[in-house]
């Protein structure tokens, strides 16, 4: 178990100045799950902080909704108070989530706004996802940050950057960061039905819904999470919609996810149509290294891969491919 790890996690349903929303609640439960499960993200319940609508007096007044700023401020409060008495550290890795409506204030194209309860027109109350995570970096209170955000982007540039009021902390020290918003800048977050649990299923972010199958596979790099997501995002489109989720850095090694779970593979069906006497198939990953070498019976067989790119051949021949995966299920030499 991550023993200090922690994560602080939003799902804004109920926005009475703005319209309803079905998923984020569930997108919130649904990612907490994952963050506790011992072959997830493995953080102990206690460290766990959630922020639901659904803990709330509903209300249809928009200026009496919550969570406001301020409830989810509450919850990194404490975790800057436990670095600050732990001489600026407060552990390995934090994990945000938020869901949700959302903007990009002041056309800031690289940033995400989680809209609060309170949101209405005219006053946009927002927590911008990438500055607490930006700060947090600079601060160093972590080893590592990691930030989700399934939430629209919509440029509101007649909305001031509403940043946390905490103190300025620079430390020296790398922090390793990977990013992952739901929609391109400008872009609108979708939901949708999607069965995360099984036997129940339920409205979600189309992002979160992507996220937690990949997460779910087995343990894997950031960077191999990106190039799961981006090679499959088409299979989780909503029709007629277009969806690209950002996912950045894109070579993030350092931070394992799912960390308890067996390595992520993939099955891979290589057609030879027939070896001759003497040959046989090779498979070599990127680092030149031999995954695989036999002598297989008729014209294809199927193995399992971790995701990298890789090249097939029939020794001793020149008859040879390149592939990779995740993205071709079958490839013919």
């Amino acid at each position: 178990m991550a023993a200090d790890d922690y994560a602080v996690i939003v799902g804004i349903t109920s926005y009475p100045g703005l319209k309803p929303l079905q998923g984020p609640e569930n997108d919130a439960r649904v990612f907490s799950e994952w963050v506790e499960d011992p072959a997830g993200g493995q953080v102990p319940g206690t460290n766990i902080f959630t922020i639901y609508s659904s803990m709330y007096a509903q209300t249809t007044m928009a200026p009496d909704a919550h969570p406001w700023k301020g409830d989810v401020y509450a919850a990194f409060d404490k975790l800057l108070d436990l670095g600050n008495k732990n001489g600026g550290r407060t552990g390995r890795r934090l994990y945000m989530f938020f869901a949700g409506h959302g903007i990009t204030p002041e056309n800031e194209v690289d940033e995400a706004a989680l809209l609060m309860a309170n949101a209405a027109r005219g006053k946009l109350s927002h927590i911008p996802g990438r500055a607490v995570a930006t700060y947090l970096r600079a601060a160093a209170y972590f080893d590592q940050v990691v930030l989700f955000m399934d939430c629209c982007r919509d440029a509101w540039g007649t909305t001031r950057l509403q940043d946390p009021d905490w103190d300025i902390v620079n430390r020296s020290g790398a922090v390793e960061y990977f990013f992952g918003f739901g929609s391109q800048w400008n872009q609108k977050a979708r939901e949708a039905q999607f069965e995360l649990t099984r036997g129940k299923p339920e409205v979600h972010g189309v992002f979160t819904s992507h996220l937690i199958t990949m997460l779910r596979g087995g343990k894997m790099t950031a960077a191999t999470l990106r190039r799961l997501m981006l090679n499959s995002a088409k299979r989780f489109a909503v029709p007629s919609t277009e969806y690209v989720p950002v996912l950045e850095p894109e070579l993030q090694d350092s931070i394992v996810l799912s960390e308890g779970a067996p390595p992520v593979e993939f099955p891979v069906t290589i057609r030879f149509n027939g070896l001759q006497p003497g040959e046989e198939l090779e498979v070599r990953n990127g680092k030149f290294a031999q995954v695989y070498r036999d002598r297989p019976q008729g014209n294809e067989v199927t193995i399992r891969l971790a995701p990298t790119n890789y090249e097939a051949r029939v020794r001793p021949t020149a008859r040879e491919i390149a592939f990779d995966v995740p993205g071709q299920d079958t490839v013919s030499l």
